[in-house]
């Protein structure tokens, strides 16, 4: 609880001047990546299942083939409770002579909110390349993995055999997996990444390969087949990505997997004990966050 004793400063006469370690918030950024949903529950469950293989050759006189779907498994999505409370003594609001303790208090409590809301999102990527739960596919595996069994038989990689730091040739032989994906019985699909996703320290590593117009670290003269105007891929540098080193390519939303499900939005409360005549303001939010799918990701930790 928040009382004079504790801020014997702002109820003192003479400061020029006080601030609430209030800086400029980011905007949102999860939602620019994610797939943005709502639930009424307290879980949901996706049930994966595959289509039909690729149709053989029929001889003369011999029956038609047959084949059927398969059910392949299954992903639950589990929403989690968030809360954070902020008390206050009557005296002290009274007393806070330059509004930074009672003032503030619900910006404080957003800006804690938002800043739950990009972590636990951003998670999906940052756990993309361990077994975490929350970002399992429905194999089992890490939604970033080198041997995503395929129900139809065989395996495929999201990923490439070793950890391979981003480059030119890393971020090319990225893109190819992605425009060589199959589907659970190896039929081909398409899928065309349109974010380079990287940490702060990254950033300017991205802009190089993607923003150059001649093939960038050469001495010829080379095009850049990389170059955003060609591909479509434009890099995303996140401030809640948590390694220095992890990139991954991801196709828009929609078209991928990764969603984060809205339960209940921030609700404000405020109450006042008045017993004890203390002010208290608490934030209160539910969601959930889950990986469906491993195709739409590709990338390296």
């Amino acid at each position: 609880m928040a009382v004079r004793g504790a801020f014997d400063k702002a109820i003192a006469p003479g400061l020029f001047g006080a601030y609430a370690d209030e800086y400029e918030s980011l905007p949102a950024r999860y939602t620019d990546i994610f797939n943005i949903m709502t639930t009424g529950r307290a879980y949901e469950t996706i049930l994966v299942t595959t289509g039909l293989g690729t149709t053989p050759a029929k001889p003369e006189s011999s029956n038609v083939a047959i084949d059927t779907p398969l059910q392949v498994g299954t992903v639950v999505m589990r929403v989690n409770s968030y809360g954070l409370g902020y008390e206050i003594s009557r005296e002290l609001y009274d007393d806070d002579l330059y509004g930074v303790v009672g003032v503030p208090a619900s910006r404080f409590l957003a800006q804690s909110g938002r800043d739950t809301e990009e972590r636990q999102a951003w998670a999906l990527i940052n756990n993309a390349f361990t077994n975490t739960t929350g970002t399992l596919s429905y194999d089992g595996l890490s939604i970033v993995n080198t041997v995503h069994t395929l129900k139809g038989g065989g395996t495929y990689a999201n990923r490439p055999g070793s950890t391979t730091a981003l480059s030119f040739s890393a971020l090319q032989a990225s893109l190819e997996r992605h425009m060589l994906m199959v589907n659970e019985r190896s039929l081909k699909i398409r899928q065309q990444p349109s974010w380079l996703i990287v940490p702060i320290q990254l950033s300017w590593l991205a802009d190089e390969i993607l923003n150059s117009t001649q093939k960038p670290f050469t001495a010829d003269n080379t095009t850049n087949v990389l170059a955003k105007g060609k591909i479509g891929l434009t890099a995303y540098p996140s401030e809640f990505m948590t390694s220095a080193t992890a990139w991954v390519t991801l196709t828009p939303k929609g078209k991928h997997k990764l969603d984060f499900f809205w339960r209940t939005k921030p609700y404000m409360d405020k109450d006042f004990d008045k017993k004890a005549q203390v002010a208290q303001m608490m934030n209160f939010f539910r969601f959930g966050t889950a990986a469906f799918d491993w195709r739409g990701i590709d990338g390296s930790p």
